[in-house]
């Protein structure tokens, strides 16, 4: 029996990598079949950037984390989106779920990244007296505080990076689409050190772009989050 279920769970693998495999060499989208260059002249067809008149946050929620390796993370993702009308619709949120002893050194971080970026007005910071709901609820509370500000959102790990055009490519993605209440890229593992995490990374950049293709080809416009 277990043979069975192994390998019914292999075949299926297998077949996803399949599907994947095909639509990624045809450069074609999982979802409407069509090519993906032709998919995004049209989304970026009667979008203009520079007529943006929404806002947009930048939130990454954090417990007890390396806060100066965040804010070099969103220093990268600040600097990488200069270049774009976005930059000036784009606020930077840390939410701190740290307790109390912590909060003077992730102040000194965040203090002096403000200062480095000229980010004032633009990278906020937020401690959290009480940890309800964990991370959860660190999210559900800036909602609920200042998410009336902002049409779109994006929530990134502590670990997280993003360049600011993968960012641009989300937000005309959501522009093109009003009927699309989540929108989620596929990570890939970078900059690991230990052998086991560059396992990890080759593994990402060989099999990931194909399995993602085959669970879209699947999943259609429903997926998994």
């Amino acid at each position: 029996i277990l043979f069975f279920f192994f390998l019914a769970h292999l075949l299926f693998s297998f077949v996803l990598a399949v599907i994947g495999f095909i639509l990624a060499i045809q450069n074609r989208d999982p979802l409407f079949l069509k090519s993906l260059s032709s998919i995004a002249a049209d989304i970026e067809t009667g979008q203009n950037d520079d007529e943006i008149d929404h806002g947009i946050a930048i939130v990454v929620p954090a417990y007890r984390e390396d806060l100066e390796k965040i804010v070099n993370r969103l220093g990268y993702l600040y600097r990488s989106l200069l270049e774009f009308p976005l930059f000036h619709h784009t606020d930077f949120y840390i939410l701190s779920d740290s307790p109390k002893e912590d909060e003077e050194k992730e102040i000194a971080y965040w203090s002096r990244a403000v200062v480095i970026l000229g980010a004032q007005n633009k990278l906020f910071y937020r401690r959290r007296a009480e940890n309800k709901e964990k991370k959860s609820g660190n999210v559900k509370e800036f909602l609920e505080r200042w998410g009336s500000r902002y049409k779109y959102f994006c929530v990134l790990d502590a670990d997280s990076m993003i360049t600011g055009k993968a960012l641009l490519a989300l937000h005309r993605v959501m522009e093109a689409d009003q009927k699309i209440g989540i929108c989620q890229t596929a990570p890939r593992a970078v900059n690991g050190r230990s052998l086991f995490s560059r396992i990890l990374e080759w593994n990402s950049l060989v099999y990931s772009r194909v399995f993602c293709y085959g669970f879209a080809f699947w999943q259609t416009d429903q997926a998994n989050y």
